[in-house]
């Protein structure tokens, strides 16, 4: 499940994950299986006029119950 943070990802959010979730990748993007979440930066594209795309932060959490608890706590 992959979580959108518009206003940045949250104040001790990374140190959750290793401590909760597991080994991450923070570094590159691809999913790889020994890694159980990876950080992302998703280009959105501005509705109005010609204005460059904004990156949003992304936290992808792959098992999905660990996901709903990443959820429940940082969103």
């Amino acid at each position: 499940m992959r979580v959108e943070f518009h206003q940045g990802v949250p104040e001790g959010c990374i140190e959750w994950l290793y401590k909760n979730v597991g080994r991450g990748n923070m570094t590159s993007i691809y999913d790889s299986p020994e890694y159980a979440w990876f950080y992302e930066r998703v280009s959105k594209p501005v509705p109005i006029g010609d204005a460059e795309p904004y990156h949003v932060p992304t936290i992808t959490v792959k098992d999905p119950k660990l996901a709903t608890w990443f959820v429940l706590r940082w969103s």
